[in-house]
């Protein structure tokens, strides 16, 4: 397997789908706070890619300050959850290197928003998740 470093763009992504699910519980809606809160949530993704490369090629590269951007999500009238889901696949690919990735809470927050964007799919077509087969 080889890893490189997402881009920023596909991080904002990311981050604007947590605010858009509420997946990182923003709670203010002062325009300074979601900003840092953006900020921070990014440059943990990013940070956590570093990781990932630099575990993978034992390199010691630097993170790179996150910039945020805030991409539109919508495209007629809908939200491109294609997108959404592909940013959270391709990012889980490249920041995974690391022994403890998969136990850590980045990948249980992209695994929580994968699933939301699911259940609300499920509840959309009418449907009721279920708990095993029950027929």
């Amino acid at each position: 397997m080889s890893a490189y470093i997402v881009n920023d763009k596909t991080v904002s992504v990311i981050v604007k789908a947590f605010e858009i699910y509420n997946i990182t519980h923003y709670s203010n809606d002062c325009n300074e706070f979601i900003e840092k809160k953006r900020q921070a949530i990014g440059q943990r993704l990013v940070d956590q890619n570093y990781r990932s490369v630099n575990y993978r090629y034992i390199d010691q590269m630097t993170s790179h300050k996150f910039a945020f951007t805030d991409i539109n999500l919508m495209v007629n009238g809908k939200l491109d959850t294609g997108l959404i889901v592909g940013c959270i696949d391709c990012y889980n690919y490249q920041a995974c290197e690391t022994d403890d990735y998969w136990q850590s809470h980045i990948y249980h927050s992209l695994r929580w928003l994968k699933d939301t964007i699911l259940n609300q799919y499920i509840k959309q077509d009418g449907f009721e998740k279920s708990w095993g087969y029950r027929k």
